[in-house]
């Protein structure tokens, strides 16, 4: 499938084949090749037999990887084609819920929060059928952040149960000392 194309909207992109599974791939004005995938996700709620088959991770990275240090110079199409992915699968699989994590291990820890943050509360605000879910996870020594956002449909049936299993999630973490704040349930 194809997204939309024009010089203020997202880049074209396509459905490819990867080593035996399916990925969106697009190509940037200064030539960068983005892929974007979804995979099972059920593995992180192995408790909750009756939500964990409806929940995937969502991830993307640029071919090739760029060394530490190197930034690409920003490119606001290409937010625009991530974002317009997330869009067509939440559409497309009205009850399935997409899990967004990533992890700051870098000297860019600061500035990818502050995209990503960006990002996804534009794109809360820009589609009124998502709840989200937010965690952040710090390590015990503050050198390592996990971010965790997930986009749930309104048309998602299990919502209820959903809610119910993150706030179960929240509480144990807060037991193993994780701090109440870092955690928020909101929809947006």
């Amino acid at each position: 499938m194809t997204g939309e194309s024009n010089s203020l909207g997202p880049y074209n992109y396509q459905e490819v084949e990867i080593n035996g599974s399916f990925q969106y791939e697009f190509k940037t004005d200064s030539g960068l090749t983005y892929n974007c995938w979804f995979v099972d996700g059920s593995g992180h709620f192995k408790d909750y037999p009756q939500i964990r088959d409806s929940i995937v991770t969502f991830g993307f990275g640029c071919k090739p990887y760029t060394p530490k240090g190197y930034f690409h110079k920003h490119d606001p199409k290409t937010k625009l084609t991530v974002l317009s992915i997330l869009r067509q699968s939440l559409e497309n699989y009205p009850e399935r819920v997409v899990l967004v994590m990533y992890q700051n291990t870098d000297n860019r820890k600061r500035n990818r929060k502050i995209i990503f943050d960006t990002w996804y509360k534009d794109f809360c605000e820009d589609h009124n059928f998502v709840g989200k879910f937010r965690l952040t996870i710090p390590s015990p020594d503050g050198s390592d952040i996990m971010c965790i956002t997930m986009f749930v449909p309104e048309t998602y049936s299990k919502r209820e149960t959903l809610k119910e299993a993150l706030l179960d999630f929240k509480d144990e973490l807060i037991s193993k000392g994780l701090p109440p704040s870092t955690t928020t349930i909101s929809f947006c």
